[in-house]
């Protein structure tokens, strides 16, 4: 394509919305077909504040754990109610190649822009068992895996941005009592606990419950 240049855009369910879809918005199984236009070329990766919506942004990070094989997922939150859990990529052995999971949530504004502002006060409420992602305590396993290097506790990792600018960068002891029970997280928990069946928050909640 070149600069001003249109393309229609053909996109099977799997690779869009699936069998979920998005409740009165897109049916499930629905075939998107969308009309691009190239606006511009930028170098790689070249995002501008511009590019990012209005408004915060928030992601909670669970990385995979290699010692009991569940897989790890991502869940980020827009404060205009734009919601989504990533699961991470499935090795599908029979067709040779990866899965991924995407499930849109629908929230209510008020909703995703409490969680955001508990997000940013976490290191005010349990400064104990929370990691600036500057201090030098961050231990990037391999694998993907986070730890606090003081004290080899795994974290789960909280960012907070707004219009690409970080607000918040955090990695925060999964196994943190007060975390987990915190009203953040257990928010957050009930959200995505149905869309897990077997997965890292039951394990979570297994050791909050212990």
């Amino acid at each position: 394509m070149r600069v001003g240049g249109t393309r229609e855009i053909v996109v099977s369910p799997h690779l869009a919305y699936g069998e979920a879809g998005i409740p009165g918005r897109i049916p499930a199984n629905a075939l998107l077909r969308c009309e691009v236009e190239l606006l511009e070329t930028r170098e790689h990766s070249g995002i501008l504040p511009q590019d990012w919506l209005p408004g915060k942004n928030l992601m909670l990070r669970r990385c995979q754990n290699p010692n009991d094989q569940q897989p790890g997922w991502t869940f980020t939150v827009h404060e205009g109610g734009n919601s989504r859990l990533s699961l991470d990529p499935i090795p599908d052995k029979q067709q040779r190649q990866i899965r991924w999971s995407q499930i849109p949530i629908l929230l209510e504004v008020e909703k995703s822009a409490g969680l955001i502002r508990q997000a940013i006060d976490l290191p005010k409420e349990i400064p104990e068992d929370c990691v600036d992602w500057n201090s030098g305590f961050i231990d990037m396993q391999k694998g993907g895996v986070i730890k606090d290097n003081r004290n080899g506790a795994r974290c789960m990792v909280v960012q907070v941005i707004e219009s690409g600018t970080g607000v918040c960068l955090i990695g925060v002891h999964e196994d943190s009592p007060k975390f987990l029970d915190s009203a953040f997280y257990r928010a957050i928990e009930r959200l995505i606990t149905p869309h897990l069946g077997s997965d890292p928050a039951s394990t979570l909640s297994k050791k909050r419950s212990a």
